[in-house]
């Protein structure tokens, strides 16, 4: 994931500043062992509550829904007598933290012993795409 800067650390000298506003994001592993490319993935907990009782999912503009309702996909694939289907691998949706919001987007991740403080400039939202003609 940092190497393609989709979380950064946070310097030093940005680390103790004070003055913005900070969020550190509870996360776990999702272990799954039969994954041939990422067998353990961090998920992260936005809806936990903060000591001001806000989350950070509370604090997002939400846009709209771009998953398709099943039924719509259900009656796409009755509609034809030849029916394709194909699962495309690693397609995801990508959006970008601006660099004023990075500091609430915030965890600490732990390498070899060492405890790091990252932060998450860039969303991954994985989607399977599925194409029926």
């Amino acid at each position: 994931m940092e190497a393609d800067s989709i979380i950064e650390e946070v310097p030093l000298d940005e680390g103790r500043n004070m003055t913005n506003s900070k969020f550190y994001l509870p996360h776990r592993p999702v272990v799954k062992m039969s994954s041939l490319s990422t067998k353990i993935r961090p998920v992260f907990d936005a809806s936990a509550y903060g000591p001001n009782t806000i989350s950070l999912n509370d604090c997002m503009e939400t846009g709209p829904n771009l998953l398709p309702l099943l039924s719509d996909v259900l009656m796409r694939f009755r509609r034809h007598k030849v029916a394709l289907c194909s699962d495309i691998e690693k397609a995801f949706l990508q959006i970008s933290v601006r660099p004023e919001d990075r500091d609430v987007h915030r965890f600490f991740w732990q390498i070899d012993n060492i405890v790091r403080d990252m932060r998450i400039t860039l969303s991954r939202l994985e989607t399977k795409q599925v194409h029926f003609s």
